[in-house]
């Protein structure tokens, strides 16, 4: 399996190409669907508030469920794209920030307590 970054999805997603994607949603669940980028026959009008591409979104519509899918990138687990199956495993230990700060926060805290 392959991997890819947000801009690289964004070229093999173009409009018009069906695909399949794997996600969680904001509750914790497992969402999967086949989308296509760039349809227009159901909207309503209107145009959205904030730049996608900025904050890392992708806008779908599921051609199951004949519904729109605002989807953020960092929640993708893998897609199906022209039978080539992508990953987007993100290892939590590639930071490393917030564990060091959690780490000093309990050594301050043993600290005050030995006292």
């Amino acid at each position: 399996m392959e991997t890819l970054n947000f801009t690289e999805l964004n070229n093999k997603i173009k409009s018009g190409r069906f695909f399949s994607l794997t996600y969680t949603r904001a509750n914790q669940t497992l969402g999967r669907g086949v989308f296509r980028k760039g349809v227009t026959k159901y909207l309503k009008g209107g145009k959205l508030k904030y730049n996608l591409d900025a904050v890392e979104n992708i806008n779908l519509f599921n051609t199951r469920k004949k519904a729109y899918r605002t989807i953020k990138f960092n929640r993708i687990i893998s897609a199906k794209i022209d039978g080539v199956e992508y990953t987007f495993f993100r290892d939590p230990w590639v930071d490393g920030g917030e564990i060091d700060q959690r780490i000093n926060k309990i050594n301050e805290l043993t600290k005050i307590i030995n006292r």
